[in-house]
């Protein structure tokens, strides 16, 4: 980061959302932005023991439980908003899978 912001490179390509939490803190804040059309989809996931449906059904309780309490998009705001990026409403809140 330190070499885009110095101007040793012009760019730095990665997730959306990294890139949003790199722009975020304060240390980079108005040096960095988030620019350009979305050029891939990244899915992000939690890694579970395979037929564990019992723990993947608790995990996606417990996001359920986080959107519909509000704490998601409490800590998209808190970890996205200082960059000034916004989410893609059609990826976030997430979706969770079927457990099975």
């Amino acid at each position: 980061l330190d070499l885009v912001v110095n101007g040793q490179l012009d760019a730095l390509t990665t997730d959306n959302t990294i890139l949003a939490g790199y722009a975020a803190q304060p240390a980079y804040k108005g040096k960095l932005k988030v620019v350009g059309k979305t050029f891939s989809e990244e899915r992000y996931g939690v890694g579970l023991k395979k037929g564990d449906v019992a723990l993947c059904e608790k995990v996606n309780t417990a996001l359920k439980k986080m959107v519909d309490s509000g704490e998601w998009q409490k800590a998209v705001d808190a970890n996205f908003g200082p960059a000034g990026f916004k989410v893609d409403t059609a990826t976030n809140p997430p979706k969770t899978d079927a457990c099975s």
